[in-house]
């Protein structure tokens, strides 16, 4: 395996035939992954990518990039600008990001989401699931994209009527398309000609469709006889106006959590103070709403949370998070299946994050892993470490620090922000320890007793509480764990016992089915 950095320069970085990490920095680079299940990210500038035989995983980072996946199953992320993202040989998923992208398949039975921008979506050859995300996309067809069953047929998971449109290739026109109802509300696209199924549009009514929502590049029809060219007068062109730039102020990006049978807790964190609207949905296109809910951003520092109730247990849901700036981002979960039920498990687990450590590569591939949920499990923030985020503070001790330390986890470095990829795709659950503020925090311990005392109670006016947790350190890290985790907001209620009487209830119990507890 060979690990190479480029320079903050334009570089050629070649790996071996190994499974190599690639890291091109700044400059416009050339990555080639060569054989191998390689990592390559471009970072800044306008990048080549080439993965090579192998599975891979290619990020494009910021730029226009030009990535190809090559032979083997490969996962390609487009991340910012705008991208052209091949996958070539083997069954690949690719995602734009933000910007107006251009997406190919290839060989292979791929999946194609466009993301944030108008994109341009090609599955090429193979049964391909296209979904174009936020914004105007076009979806490319031809008669060599589907076959003689209806399973040969690319899916157009998100076709929006008088918003996207049907790009048609090689020749194929309008006319030659025969329109006729799916199963679930769908329209089922045949070459009229070879009876060949050519794509499926999931959550569209045939009968609606009309030559208004393709073109093509078959060439119009030359008029017997020509008729005489007509010069225009030449006037000065008219200037573009200049484009206004999306919104990105939806920052540490948007989470479910607490996720059980009947509900979850939607979250976001917001820079555009106002109103953010949560809406959650049974259909990834968003086309039958099954609730809303809102919450009021006052500080751009704290983040906000919708309780959801009356969900339907085992069952995947959509929800969309938009604020005041008009930033907007996608996420899913699924609910965990009634007792009785069993249909198997994954999930993921992981703790220990420090600033510092990001962008956290290990969990780069999670949301392409089809997990269940994700446990946080404990230490989800060491406030003990210096951090690029808080420059010189060896110890968080204020509710802005430990909030600036949250808020550094889930931020994009180096290109990636692999945490905020993770929560858009699964529920997590989240817990608290006794390394949250530093190590061996002692949380049973009175202040005077803690391994910590020298330091961390100093000047701390609860500092002579009867316990560690009664603090005011203690009590405004916890402050930030429950804003920055999409948890509900638990009381023990009356215990009897002075540590956890009326106290945030910081544990969960949690049945999946009669898989596990």
């Amino acid at each position: 395996m060979a690990l190479i950095f480029g320079t903050p320069g334009n570089d050629l970085l070649t790996g071996i035939p190994a499974d190599d990490e690639i890291f091109g920095l700044s400059g416009d680079d050339t990555l080639f992954g060569q054989a191998g299940n390689d990592t390559l990210l471009g970072n800044q500038g306008n990048d080549f990518l080439f993965g090579g035989v192998g599975n891979d995983l290619l990020w494009g980072g910021k730029g226009d990039d030009r990535i190809f996946g090559s032979r083997g199953n490969d996962t390609l992320h487009g991340n910012q600008g705008n991208d052209s993202i091949n996958g070539n040989d083997g069954d690949d998923v690719v995602y734009g990001g933000k910007g107006n992208d251009t997406l190919r398949g290839g060989k292979g039975n791929d999946r194609l989401f466009g993301d944030d921008g108008e994109d341009y979506l090609y599955g090429d050859l193979g049964s391909d699931t296209l979904t174009g995300g936020l914004g105007r996309d076009v979806f490319a067809i031809a008669t060599r994209s589907g076959g003689s069953s209806l399973a040969d047929a690319d899916v157009i998971a998100d076709f929006t009527l008088g918003e996207d449109r049907i790009f048609l290739q090689d020749g194929l026109r309008f006319q030659d398309l025969q329109m006729t109802a799916g199963t679930n509300n769908s329209a089922v696209l045949r070459d009229a000609a070879s009876g060949h199924f050519i794509a499926i549009l999931l959550g569209v009514n045939p009968t609606l469709l009309s030559e208004q929502n393709f073109f093509g590049d078959a060439p119009s029809p030359t008029p017997s006889p020509s008729p005489s060219p007509v010069i225009p007068p030449v006037r000065p062109p008219i200037p573009s106006p200049t484009p206004t730039p999306p919104p990105n102020t939806l920052v540490n990006g948007i989470a479910s959590g607490d996720t059980t049978q009947t509900s979850t807790v939607l979250w976001t964190r917001s820079l555009q103070t106002g109103s953010v609207t949560f809406e959650y949905s049974t259909d990834p296109s968003f086309s039958a709403i099954a609730g809303t809910r809102s919450a009021t951003i006052t500080d751009p520092q704290a983040p906000v949370k919708a309780e959801i109730t009356g969900l339907t247990p085992g069952t995947q849901y959509y929800y969309r998070v938009t604020d005041a700036a008009g930033d907007t981002a996608i996420g899913q979960f699924r609910t965990p299946a009634e007792l009785g039920f069993s249909r198997g498990l994954r999930f993921g687990v992981s703790g220990d994050l420090q600033g510092e450590l990001a962008p956290f590569v290990s969990i780069r591939n999670a949301p392409d892993r089809n997990l269940d949920f994700f446990v946080q499990m404990g230490d989800m923030v060491e406030m003990d470490s210096e951090s690029p985020a808080l420059p010189g503070v060896t110890q968080a001790k204020t509710l802005a620090e430990f909030r600036t330390k949250q808020a550094e986890i889930y931020s994009e470095r180096f290109g990636l922000n692999p945490w905020v990829n993770l929560r858009a795709t699964t529920s997590v659950y989240a817990t608290w320890d006794d390394h949250e503020l530093t190590n061996d925090f002692a949380g049973g311990a009175t202040p005077a007793n803690s391994p910590q005392k020298q330091d961390i109670f100093r000047n701390d006016p609860n500092a002579t509480a009867p316990f560690v947790n009664e603090t005011q350190v203690f009590l405004e890290a916890l402050q930030a764990f429950q804003e920055y985790f999409p948890v509900e907001d638990r009381s023990y209620g009356n215990t009897g016992d002075p540590r956890t009487a009326n106290k945030q209830e910081l544990y969960r119990y949690q049945t999946f089915g009669s898989d596990a507890a």
